[in-house]
């Protein structure tokens, strides 16, 4: 008689459990959005009560949590308790918190637990965007609480590798703001510098953190190219608060190109990358997988395909009416590799990656 008691509790906080996730997969959230909502609201909830009520593998329900949720996902406690397994869980069609004004704002206050995560002192890596320079450039990236902490004050500085007339070494400095848009997912920095009149503009991806800092991210920068002739330019930027050796990022710098899903590489530069790799002693796993067994340069599994490859130059110089050049030229970019627009999406995922798997070797967690 006890075990059909004990199986019949298990089932009914087996059907408590499903109809939470059933709501939740409604909602399209996960328990990270259920608990950033607990944060703002103020709502008492600890990360393990809700995987455990999430998972129905409890002893017994925990009312105080089971009301948090339900009061954050707008459902019925009566409902979501009903001993009867036909019992629908209503759920309105709108969700009061995803709708509240305070998420659609920008977030600027120091004090919010969605921008805390972010306040703190990062070093940066990104390429000079004067042409004849093909150098990573590495700067520092400060996220702090303004005197008045309504505000969070954004610095950055980097050396430019240059000096002036007294021998000195320039270093360029930027002063601005960090703001938050969790409807866009994105954290916007403007920087400038009255020296030069210059602003330049970083976004990054917007995550929600909880009980920890960021890490790294990957950002893009709009600003304008360095040199006598200036243009205006987007570049990405490495932001880490871990530093990462100059051998290091000789590796990881090819994320920081604009990269797109094709890569394109000749056949000279696919050598010089196998003896770049043999070298700096990396594993030779990757060689092994992918290098045919003659040595060769080519990867394995991948054909060789002809590129045609025209330089402006040699189009805008021909001796045709001008209309006519202009539209070869608009027509052949269009049909093009080249992207459209440039996104981060994998690269980021990537560098985190690498970066986390040197983190956990440094700790000696992996060999």
């Amino acid at each position: 008689m006890e075990n059909v008691d004990m199986n019949l509790k298990e089932n009914y906080i087996g059907l408590v459990s499903m109809r939470l996730r059933d709501a939740m997969r409604d909602r399209n959230l996960k328990q990270r959005d259920v608990l950033a909502r607990a944060q703002q609201f103020e709502r008492p909830l600890r990360q393990s009560a809700l995987s455990k009520l999430m998972s129905g593998k409890l002893s017994n329900i925990p009312v105080l949590e089971l009301a948090t949720v339900c009061e954050l996902l707008n459902l019925d406690m009566n409902e979501v308790l009903s001993t009867n397994p036909k019992t629908k869980v209503t759920m309105t069609e709108t969700d009061p918190y995803s709708a509240s004004r305070e998420s659609m704002e920008l977030i600027r206050d120091p004090k919010d637990w969605k921008i805390q995560p972010y306040l703190g002192s990062y070093y940066t890596w990104f390429f000079s965007t004067k042409d004849s320079e093909t150098h990573l450039l590495k700067g520092r990236l400060i996220f702090e609480a303004s005197a008045d902490k309504k505000r969070t004050l954004a610095s950055f500085s980097f050396k430019t590798g240059k000096t002036d007339g007294t021998g000195r070494e320039i270093v360029k400095e930027y002063q601005g703001e960090l703001m938050l848009s969790p409807a866009q997912y994105a954290a916007y920095c403007i920087l400038q510098n009255d020296q030069i009149g210059e602003i330049s503009f970083l976004t990054f991806k917007y995550n929600s953190i909880l009980y920890e800092k960021l890490k790294h991210s990957v950002g893009m920068v709009l600003t304008s190219s360095a040199g006598l002739n200036r243009m205006p330019t987007a570049h990405r930027m490495l932001i880490s608060a871990e530093d990462v050796s100059d051998e290091r990022m000789e590796v990881l710098k090819g994320q920081l190109y604009m990269n797109e899903p094709d890569i394109m590489i000749s056949e000279k530069a696919m050598e010089r990358f196998w003896t770049y790799w043999e070298a700096h002693g990396l594993s030779p796993a990757f060689a092994e997988y992918f290098r045919p067994e003659s040595g060769n340069s080519q990867l394995l599994g991948v054909a060789p395909t002809p590129y045609y490859c025209f330089n402006e130059s040699m189009i805008r110089y021909a001796i045709l009416d001008e209309q006519d050049k202009l539209d070869g030229l608009h027509l052949l970019r269009q049909f093009s590799v080249s992207p459209r627009n440039h996104k981060l999406g994998s690269s980021e995922e990537l560098l985190s990656m690498s970066l986390e798997l040197d983190e956990e070797r440094k700790k000696g967690t992996i060999g």
